[in-house]
């Protein structure tokens, strides 16, 4: 039996893997308009921001793709 790609709601215990998904995503777009996007001091993104947009009433994470454990995306 082959794993295949899960897609599932995202939870607060996939924090590290999102922030690091977000870091991929926020790279790309320094590149492509560094003078528009900027890499901002400190942490990108709180935990409690997190879990507002997984939980909260205007959540917009709504599910994650995992595949053998791992998650390619949101």
């Amino acid at each position: 039996m082959t794993d295949s790609v899960r897609i599932r709601p995202a939870v607060l215990a996939d924090y590290d893997e999102l922030c690091a998904l977000w870091e991929i995503l926020d790279e790309y777009h320094r590149l492509a308009l560094p003078t528009l996007f900027r890499r901002p001091p400190g942490a990108r993104r709180e935990l409690s921001q997190v879990q507002s947009l997984i939980d909260g009433p205007d959540s917009t994470i709504i599910v994650v793709a995992a595949y053998d454990g791992e998650l390619l995306g949101f």
